[in-house]
């Protein structure tokens, strides 16, 4: 059988390598560093959010590391939707594959998943994105972890489709995770992601992430897992030892977390922190006298409620900006002569993270007359800052009407800043001491591959070929043996879902087989563990 004979060592796809591929997805091959791995990062992050938004009832942090070799940096994406019923989304999600082909095809994933999140129900959105992945390639075997809280109670509804489930934290620090639903990774199986309910209390913090936070070479999920629930919890009660420690829970669980555990570099890692809050954010109300606008006064209250809403520096100085122009305005035009009771100025945020800023007042609308030098600014950079400015005139009291007086409503949408970290460590197996991939043809006991090393992103296409060419495409039985498999990332689960359909078409059966170990606990948590055979 010498046309069967595989290279017994592998360590990197060559040119009749990357001819095994798909079409629709390049094998890519680019440097640890220099212009191709600043491109990668760049079109990532502009597919990532660059900020979350700021909601009455919960505090949310948002944090990503970008893995330090490009070949490994782009399938990670998480996202916070508030939906039209006052309920939110949020999703973290892997893709797998990595690179700008990964990122663009996140990219897609995240705007298709948004849209129908806003316009149908959770069950039949995920239904729905789960057959647009497996449309095309770069987006089949995307895992997600999704979750929608209902702030008026506190109910979940929830799926994690071949991703990790998230952590939930009391405020004692305490840690219990949600059940897996037990959903496949995205577009590899005809039956929808199954949908879980579960609750969040008040004052509890959940955590979402994706297993680049996890994973490394020879580490085990339930180790990664038990690390990523003591970080988080340590991090929650102070415990932290990090400089700059954050005042919100939210910040210090999420950024502990990812500067802990993705300080690595080896790939990239999200979390996304959100904690129900025990009251719900207040409105600020005050009536302002012309006395109290020229001496500022009300300024105190209004800096103090802007900076318990948790709104960063920046929008705190743009809406005290906004309130200021608005009073300045109502004074001056409705009680030019420095009568009048002043104006009523209130803020609030509603639920979908927009801040309305009404300013009254009981002054009388006069003639309109030509502006002069300074006039009609104040509403003119009201109007550049904000989302959308409208004016509505009362009655004129010399006619007889009633409720004399103007109003004034501003709306500016508030965020809090997501961060964003670049991996500076060591990549690859061989850096930390794991041995290099290879996959080596064996006839006996059984037709097999056995698999050694790392099944990722750089070494997937290779993996692919060898199951291929063993197999001859599905036409033989084959065992693939990933006991000495010390990471299986999700390019390489992609490639054992699209070799299990192939053998399946023609009639044959791929087998795994897996100790106890990394690349075992990954098909056990997106369901392969179906394939693992019985060793001879």
């Amino acid at each position: 059988m010498a046309d069967d004979v595989i290279p017994a060592d592998v360590t990197a796809p060559d040119r009749t390598d990357a001819q095994h591929g798909r079409e629709d997805e390049p094998v890519e091959m680019q440097p640890r560093t220099g212009p191709h791995r600043d491109v990668a990062l760049r079109v990532q992050e502009a597919h990532l959010p660059r900020t979350l938004p700021l909601l009455p009832e919960i505090d949310v942090a948002g944090c990503q590391v970008a893995a330090a070799d490009a070949r490994n940096a782009g399938g990670d994406r998480f996202d916070l939707i508030p939906l039209p019923d006052g309920t939110v989304a949020f999703v973290v999600g892997d893709l797998p594959g990595h690179g700008v082909t990964a990122s663009a095809a996140m990219g897609r994933l995240r705007a298709v998943l948004a849209e129908w999140l806003l316009s149908t129900d959770f069950a039949d959105a995920l239904r729905r994105v789960d057959r647009a992945a497996g449309r095309t390639r770069a987006t089949r075997g995307a895992t997600l972890c999704a979750v929608v809280l209902d702030p008026a109670g506190g109910q979940l509804r929830y799926a994690t489709c071949g991703h990790p489930e998230p952590l939930i934290l009391t405020p004692a620090g305490s840690v219990r995770p949600l059940a897996r639903t037990g959903g496949a990774p995205l577009g590899v199986t005809d039956s929808g992601p199954p949908v879980q309910d579960g609750r969040l209390r008040r004052g509890e913090l959940m955590l979402l992430y994706t297993d680049g936070l996890l994973r490394r070479p020879g580490r085990r999920l339930h180790e990664g897992r038990e690390l990523m629930a003591r970080t988080a919890a340590d991090a929650l009660t102070d415990r932290w030892a990090g400089a700059d420690v954050p005042t919100r829970a939210v910040d210090r669980v999420c950024r502990g977390t990812v500067a802990t555990l993705g300080s690595g570099g080896y790939d990239d890692g999200t979390a996304l922190a959100v904690q129900w809050r025990t009251q719900r954010r207040q409105r600020w109300q005050a009536q302002v006298t012309a006395a109290d606008v020229i001496a500022a006064s009300y300024r105190d209250g209004l800096r103090a409620w802007l900076e318990d809403l948790g709104a960063a520096e920046h929008q705190r100085q743009a809406v005290e900006l906004v309130v200021e122009e608005l009073l300045v305005n109502a004074v001056e035009h409705a009680h030019p002569d420095g009568g009048g009771d002043g104006a009523e100025v209130s803020a609030g945020l509603d639920d979908q993270g927009v801040l309305t800023v009404r300013v009254s007042d009981h002054g009388t609308w006069r003639a309109r007359r030509a502006p002069s030098a300074t006039s009609g600014r104040g509403l003119w950079m009201v109007q550049e800052m904000a989302q959308s400015l409208s004016v509505e005139r009362g009655g004129d009291a010399s006619r007889g009407e009633p409720e004399p007086g103007t109003t004034v409503t501003a709306r500016l949408p508030l965020h809090v800043p997501v961060v964003l970290v670049h991996g500076t460590g060591r990549d690859g197996a061989s850096a930390d001491g794991t041995r290099p991939f290879s996959a080596r043809f064996q006839d006996l006991p059984r037709r097999s591959v056995v698999v050694t090393g790392s099944v990722d992103s750089g070494s997937a296409a290779v993996f692919r070929a060898r199951i291929a060419e063993a197999g001859r495409g599905g036409l033989y039985p084959l065992t693939v043996d990933l006991s000495a498999v010390e990471l299986l990332g999700s390019a390489g689960v992609r490639v054992l879902f699209e070799m299990r359909d192939a053998f399946a078409a023609h009639g044959t059966r791929l087998s795994l087989l897996a100790s106890p170990g990394p690349a075992r606990d990954v098909l056990e948590l997106v369901g392969l563990d179906g394939l693992i055979a019985d060793r001879p």
